[in-house]
């Protein structure tokens, strides 16, 4: 029985990787397959959410106030993703819904969650937080949700 997980499973946050981590080891001793739908979100979407741009990079990279806190995100993100690669057992990586429905066939389990993964806020790029919604998933296939919530910062 083959079960795929998805989940923000790419993000830049230690919660939400530990969170994955967490949900693997523990659905991979129920199951006998277990992999991490590899979604690889926009990049210019994570550069934005720590306000630098390609076209800034520059002028934010000088700016010798926050230069630290850049320098300790790409080293926290270099290692974030070291343990992704090394711990998870990943499919293919999926850019979009139709690569994603092309392994859709794959696996007779799919659990989303957890964390905020229906959080309309969190949408990589516009309109592919979908692929959380599970309409993709063909019918014979299980569909469970684990601790998924569309929380809002207020």
């Amino acid at each position: 029985m083959k079960t795929y997980i998805l989940t923000f499973n790419n993000a830049s946050n230690h919660g939400a990787l530990l969170q994955c981590y967490a949900l693997y080891k523990i659905v991979s001793t129920l199951c006998i397959e277990t992999k991490v739908v590899n979604l690889q979100f926009n990049k210019e979407k994570i550069l934005r959410k720590f306000k630098i741009s390609r076209s800034g990079f520059k002028e934010q990279i000088f700016n010798f106030r926050n230069i630290n806190k850049y320098f300790d995100f790409f080293k926290a993100r270099k290692r974030m993703v070291k343990f992704h690669n090394s711990m998870l057992s990943l499919t293919k990586p999926v850019h979009n819904m139709k690569e994603l429905k092309s392994i859709a066939s794959d696996a007779s389990i799919y659990i989303v969650g957890s964390d905020q993964v229906w959080n309309p806020c969190f949408s990589y790029p516009e309109k592919f937080n979908e692929q959380f919604l599970l309409e993709w998933v063909p019918e014979h296939a299980k569909r469970y949700s684990y601790a998924a919530s569309m929380g809002h910062d207020y």
